[in-house]
């Protein structure tokens, strides 16, 4: 086996499978971190890359931001647009909410954001190489849910969390991604500039359990050393 994760890793350890830690290939990624001083906070919505994600959660990340706004002035919001999901699809969940929204590139999504509402999964991963502060969001149909809850036995659904061993950034799943719960959250954390700097700390030290730049090329690497090994 050749994983990109060192938790992965320890799994196959311990069930003899012979296995080889590459690292994750998003630390090829090249980041250009951006310290953005405005008077204005931008928060990005990242509702996913899959039509069923984007109709459950950018709903729900819609709803958090028209709260936030009638709390604070000055809001700008950007949606990480997925290549997979018509633009239309989009379009027609923001013309119900009267906010100031922009589609964007999600590299301008989490360059430019103070703050990421985020659905669980990799782009956990790319939100912490950016080191900005984030809530995670999912829902799924209530029987993926249930049939979830009797499957999945760790403590964390959030990618991130799941990296760093520990929970380091909330985590909104199914009946609790309440939009009023959520917006609570984004503002005491918006509000408290030391709870921030942690959260970056800690991010930080999650992504060096992804191991180093290079993974593609170690991958390879393995797979000709087993070819070699098989002649």
């Amino acid at each position: 086996m050749i994983v990109l994760f060192k938790f992965e890793e320890e799994l196959y350890k311990k069930a003899e499978v012979p296995v080889v830690f590459v690292g994750h290939p998003l630390l090829d990624s090249e980041i250009a971190l951006k310290d953005n001083r405005s008077d204005t906070l931008t928060i990005a919505l990242l509702p996913g890359s899959r039509k069923a994600e984007v109709q459950k959660i950018l709903p729900i990340m819609l709803k958090t931001g028209k709260i936030i706004s009638s709390h604070l002035k000055n809001v700008r919001f950007l949606i990480s647009k997925s290549p997979n999901v018509k633009e239309k699809r989009f379009r027609q969940t923001i013309k119900k909410f009267s906010l100031p929204i922009t589609l964007a590139e999600n590299n301008r999504c989490l360059q430019e954001a103070d703050l990421i509402l985020v659905c669980s999964g990799t782009a956990t991963l790319e939100t912490a190489l950016y080191q900005k502060p984030m809530l995670i969001i999912y829902k799924t149909s209530f029987l993926t849910a249930l049939l979830a809850k009797f499957l999945v036995k760790i403590p964390y659904i959030g990618l991130i969390n799941i990296v760093a061993g520990k929970k380091i950034v909330p985590e909104f799943i199914q009946y609790k991604a309440k939009p009023q719960r959520i917006a609570k959250e984004a503002l005491e954390l918006i509000r408290n500039r030391q709870k921030i700097e942690e959260t970056k700390g800690e991010l930080r030290k999650a992504i060096l359990n992804l191991g180093t730049a290079g993974a593609s090329k170690r991958a390879a690497e393995v797979v000709l050393d087993s070819l070699h090994f098989a002649d």
